[in-house]
């Protein structure tokens, strides 16, 4: 149910009217006094009086098919109201505000952290490029036959170890029986 704005010959009224199941649902009275009606309630009929007395035209309520809530008191739905308000929403909102606390916590604690390296990580390398703190080793790795000498800064895939490997273990036996 939503507040929805009257407007009634121009004048917009201070009770907001609700679009309830597909119906609008107005403040009859403050509709009346615009119109300069009068307002009569007998039993469950509402008698809506203009200017001259011949024109009272009753209205009856009518209750929508498909309203859930018609079988319940005034009295009930207002608790059942006061029961959502207390048991869901507070504790819901709560909730919500806890984890924003929580949130703006976390991002006050991740200002302080050095994540500098992330930036190293995400830069591009040349992968036909040896790092130089690798130099050494990638060279010794090339002139044991291990590596061919093409691109040292490429991830190793499981074929390639395969092949260091072996390589290895036939430069190994090699020195062995020398």
């Amino acid at each position: 149910m939503t507040g929805d704005t009257v407007v009634v010959n121009g004048q917009k009224l201070t009770d907001k009217g609700a679009i309830i199941d597909g119906k609008a649902n107005v403040p009859v009275r403050g509709i009346s006094e615009v119109l300069g009606a009068d307002i009569k309630v007998d039993g469950k009929t509402i008698i809506v009086t203009t200017e001259s007395e011949n024109n009272q035209t009753p209205i009856e309520p009518t209750v929508s098919q498909n309203n859930n809530y018609k079988e319940f008191t005034k009295q009930q739905l207002e608790s059942n109201l006061a029961n959502l308000n207390d048991n869901i929403l507070a504790p819901t909102v709560q909730t919500v505000t806890e984890i924003e606390s929580n949130i703006q916590k976390l991002k006050m604690m991740t200002k302080s952290i050095d994540c500098s390296w992330e930036k190293a990580v995400a830069q591009e390398r040349d992968i036909n490029k040896v790092s130089p703190w690798a130099a050494a080793a990638w060279d010794v790795a090339k002139k044991e036959g291990l590596f061919d000498g093409s691109r040292p800064g490429d991830p190793l895939i499981r074929e390639e170890a395969a092949i260091v490997f072996f390589r290895l273990e036939k430069s190994i036996l090699q020195k062995l029986n020398k």
